[in-house]
């Protein structure tokens, strides 16, 4: 995943984060045309502990909180602030734990959860 993100992008880490396991980088790309696209903020979170089915779905959730923040306070860095309300921002969640369902419920309950957390703070997000 880095290695395909080094490609495409400058990366600069961002020191920033709450959790151990949690990445942030400034990515910026290239200019085109003379004109250089508007960076991004890339929050990459690994989440090692078991879950179980149950409990995906309010992990996710917990997750996206802890991410969100991460990202605002990346934000407060004078390496990003400088671009002002320009950059924009992607999370990438990585839940390493084995779960005894079908790939199809747990796209479910991620694309449930993730609308429902759009829903809730749509407005912060």
């Amino acid at each position: 995943e880095l290695g395909t993100l080094q490609r495409l992008y400058n990366l600069q880490r961002i020191h920033k984060e709450v959790r151990p396991t949690s990445q942030i980088y400034l990515a910026t790309q290239p200019m085109v045309s003379g004109k250089a696209p508007a960076p991004e903020l890339l929050m990459r979170a690994v989440y090692l502990s078991r879950v179980s089915t149950d409990a995906f779905s309010q992990c996710i959730t917990d997750s996206l909180d802890v991410a969100l923040e991460e990202v605002e306070h990346a934000m407060l860095d004078p390496r990003v602030a400088k671009f002002g309300p320009t950059v924009t921002s992607r999370v990438f969640l990585h839940f390493l734990s084995e779960m005894d369902c079908t790939l199809e419920s747990v796209e479910q309950r991620i694309f449930d959860t993730i609308s429902s957390h759009l829903g809730h703070r749509g407005s912060d997000v």
